[in-house]
């Protein structure tokens, strides 16, 4: 519970107003009482006596935080709501002492105790009625002004906003509200799953057998030696020796053309046209060359490449100044290339 500004102003319009409202109650009694002895009909002292006791029930209520804290009647909504009906109520009150009781009460033939009474009554009213709505005012335009600060400042109490305070006392205020929300969730929590400050794991090792139980339990079960349905209808391999994983060895008799089946076919000696000297080692060569042997302008580098570029004794090689000459496709082997066998490697 905090204390500033707000809360000791509260407390003095409280206590203003317990005082007017004992007073008005005294009074209202006396009215009451010397009508009744003249006989005459009892008309707003009555509902000056009934407003009083519920004013009083409902302060009693609203200052009952100091011993029970966080109960609904000391939330701010709650308050102005009430505050705002016993404005009203007075207001109503005061016009009608006004106007019925000074002119009836104090008339030829009643007695002095009617007339002192409602004469004490008609100010105490007024006073009365202007109090409240003064602490109504100040609270609800309060509250106006601290909207921002809380999301849900009506559903609060009126102890645990930081009222007219500076920044870092809303911050500590703000931390504490927010600790008291997390120790009232956390108190329901327990008392919804059955926690016990005894036993704090009893929730979550109830069910769990001991280890003799388990023990019991498994060596109970009988062992499963039975094959899958799959296993049932597959023939007996032996590995490594039958198919797919058996090794052929190759008879002593056999021909080297029988075991080399997945090598493609030789292809046939080029007869006709002489060779060439240019080879892919050499372009490459000379297109990574960086270092000129003459000099040449930048308009003709290149050109000795191009112009010395020989197709001669290469069918189906063109040159790369042809229109038809693709340069995604990769460079074609001369025609002094041809498939050897590794067994001619080795003589």
């Amino acid at each position: 519970m905090s204390t500033n500004a707000l809360l000791l102003l509260r407390c003095v319009f409280f206590a203003l107003l317990v005082l007017l409202t004992f007073l008005t109650l005294a009074f209202a009694a006396c009215s009451v009482n010397a009508s009744m002895e003249a006989k005459q009909a009892v008309t707003t002292s009555g509902l000056i006596v009934f407003e009083s006791c519920v004013f009083l029930i409902c302060v009693a209520l609203s200052s009952i935080e100091a011993i029970k804290p966080n109960i609904p009647s000391t939330r701010i909504s709650i308050e102005c709501g009430w505050v705002a009906l016993m404005a009203f109520f007075q207001l109503g009150e005061a016009i009608s002492v006004t106007i019925n009781g000074s002119v009836s009460a104090c008339r030829a033939g009643s007695t002095k105790d009617i007339c002192a009474s409602t004469s004490l009554l008609v100010p105490t009213m007024w006073l009365k009625s202007f109090l409240t709505f003064g602490y109504f005012f100040t609270l609800f335009i309060t509250v106006l002004a601290h909207r921002e600060m809380y999301d849900n400042i009506w559903k609060e109490t009126i102890y645990t906003v930081a009222w007219l305070e500076s920044g870092v006392d809303r911050v500590i205020a703000r931390v504490d509200q927010d600790l008291e929300k997390a120790k009232r969730s956390a108190k329901n929590w327990d008392q919804q799953s059955g926690y016990d400050d005894e036993d704090p794991y009893g929730g979550y090792t109830g069910d769990v057998d001991t280890a003799s139980a388990r023990v019991r339990r498994f060596l109970s079960a009988k062992p499963r030696d039975e094959p899958a349905p799959w296993a049932k209808q597959a023939a007996p391999v032996k590995r490594g020796v039958d198919q797919p994983f058996s090794r052929t060895n190759t008879p002593a008799g056999t021909p080297a053309l029988a075991t080399n089946k997945g090598l493609p076919p030789t292809p046939l000696a080029n007869v006709a046209g002489p060779k060439s000297n240019t080879s892919s080692r050499f372009i490459e060569k000379f297109r990574e060359s960086r270092i000129l042997s003459r000099f040449e302008l930048p308009s003709l580098y290149g050109n000795h490449f191009m112009n010395s570029f020989n197709t001669n004794g290469a069918p189906g090689v063109l040159s790369p100044t042809s229109p038809k000459h693709d340069m995604d496709k990769p460079i074609p082997l001369p025609p002094t290339s041809q498939w050897v066998r590794a067994e001619d490697i080795r003589r």
